[in-house]
C-alpha cells in the first residue's frame, strides 16, 4: 500500500480520543507503507464542500484509492468523488454506523448505495459483518480486520498512586451503552472490592450519583485526564475488567472493546456484554465471561466467580495468550491485501 496512492478521510483521528480514532491511527502506524490521512482537522466542516475538495485533492495527488473512515457522511462523499473520477473506495464500518442509519428511511437507501457502490467493505467483527449482510444480502466483499492493544505493558513508567489495593477497572468514554452503571450496582453484593473508571464523558454525573444513592460511593474511584503510562499501570494492578456493555433501544452498540485485549495483554481476564462485537474479544468461559448486560443477577455472579484467584488466573492465562495472537502488524497487512487486490 502507497502513501502517495491511498487516502483515509476520517472525522476520528488523534489527538481526538476515542476507539476508532485509536484504530486508524494504529493501522496507519503499523502499515509498512503509512497511508495518508485527511482528518477533522482538514476536511471541510461541512460535507458538500467535502466533494469538490475531495474531488481536487483526488486529481492533483493522484491517488487511487479512499478508505472511508465513516460511512455517513464520508461515504456520501466517496461516492459522488468515485462516481466523477472513477476512483474507488473502501468503506471502514464498527457497529452503530450501519445500524442507526437503517432507522430512517432516506439514510437507510443512502447506506445501501454507499455500501453497493464500495470496493471492499471492512468491519471489526463478526457482529457488524452479519448486521451489514443482514442489511444487504448481495453484498459479499466484506472483510473482518479486528483491533489489536494499544496500551501494553512496556509503557508503563510509574504507579498510580492512592489507588485501593484490590479493585476492578473499566476504561472508556463514560457513555451508557459501557454498562458502568450496571458495575457499580453490583458492588452492593460485592463488599471489600473497589471499582475505578478511568475516562470521561456525558455519563460522569449520572455514575457519580448513582454512586452516593447506593451508598457505595467510597468505593467508586473516578480517573480522567490519564496518560497511556497510567491506564497501563491500571491495567497491571487491577483484578480483572469489566464492561458489560448492552445495546440501547436507539441501535448505540459496543463494536468491539479493544480495552479487552488491552487488559489481556497485561495478564488480566475481562467480562464483557453479550450485545455487539465483545464476542469477538471474550472467548466465553476460556479468556473471559460474556454476560447479558441488561441482567443484574448474572453479571454480579461473574463478579464473584472472577473473585476466585484460581478460575481468574486461569482465565487471564489463555486471554494473555490470545491477545498476543491479535497484531496491528498482521491487521495492517490484511488492509494492504485488499487495497491491492483485484476490484
Amino acid at each position: 500500500m502507497d502513501s502517495h496512492s491511498t487516502l483515509l478521510i476520517t472525522l476520528e483521528y488523534p489527538p481526538q480520543v476515542g476507539g476508532v480514532a485509536n484504530y486508524y491511527a494504529a493501522l496507519r502506524q503499523a502499515s509498512a507503507q503509512p497511508f495518508a490521512v485527511a482528518d477533522q482537522t482538514v476536511l471541510p466542516k461541512s460535507w458538500l464542500k467535502m466533494i469538490p475538495w475531495l474531488y481536487r485533492e483526488v486529481r492533483q495527488r493522484k491517488y487511487s484509492h479512499i478508505l472511508v473512515g465513516q460511512v455517513l457522511p464520508l461515504g456520501t462523499v466517496a461516492l459522488v468523488v468515485r462516481q466523477l473520477t472513477g476512483v474507488p473506495y473502501i468503506i471502514f464500518t464498527h457497529g452503530m454506523d450501519v445500524i442507526v442509519p437503517q432507522r430512517y428511511p432516506r439514510k437507510r437507501w443512502l447506506l445501501r448505495r454507499i455500501l453497493r457502490s464500495a470496493k471492499h467493505i471492512i468491519t471489526v467483527s463478526n457482529f457488524t459483518k452479519q448486521a451489514i449482510e443482514t442489511f444487504e444480502p448481495s453484498l459479499k466483499n466484506i472483510s473482518i480486520i479486528h483491533p489489536a492493544a494499544t496500551i501494553t505493558p512496556d509503557m508503563i513508567t510509574q504507579p498510580v498512586t492512592g489507588l485501593p489495593d484490590q479493585f476492578i477497572v473499566s476504561v472508556g468514554r463514560l457513555v451508557e451503552r459501557k454498562g458502568f452503571d450496571m458495575v457499580i450496582r453490583s458492588l452492593a453484593d460485592v463488599p471489600n472490592i473497589h471499582y475505578v473508571i478511568a475516562g470521561q464523558g456525558p455519563d460522569v454525573t449520572r455514575l457519580k450519583t448513582l454512586s452516593s444513592d447506593l451508598h457505595v460511593e467510597s468505593r467508586v474511584h473516578f480517573l480522567h485526564n490519564l496518560t497511556n503510562a497510567e491506564i497501563a499501570q491500571l491495567y497491571q494492578q487491577c483484578l480483572f475488567l469489566a464492561m458489560p456493555s448492552r445495546q440501547l433501544p436507539n441501535g448505540d452498540v459496543e463494536g468491539f472493546g479493544i480495552v479487552v485485549l488491552e487488559a489481556n495483554r497485561f495478564g488480566k481476564t475481562a467480562i464483557g456484554g453479550k450485545a455487539g462485537g465483545m464476542a469477538d474479544a471474550i472467548q466465553d468461559k476460556v479468556t473471559g465471561l460474556l454476560v447479558d448486560g441488561t441482567n443484574q443477577t448474572e453479571l454480579t455472579q461473574a463478579i464473584q466467580l472472577l473473585l476466585d484467584p484460581k478460575y481468574r488466573a486461569a482465565l487471564a492465562e489463555k486471554a494473555k495468550k490470545f491477545s498476543e495472537t491479535q497484531t496491528w502488524e498482521y491487521a495492517a497487512k490484511q488492509l494492504s491485501a485488499i487495497v491491492n487486490g483485484n476490484d
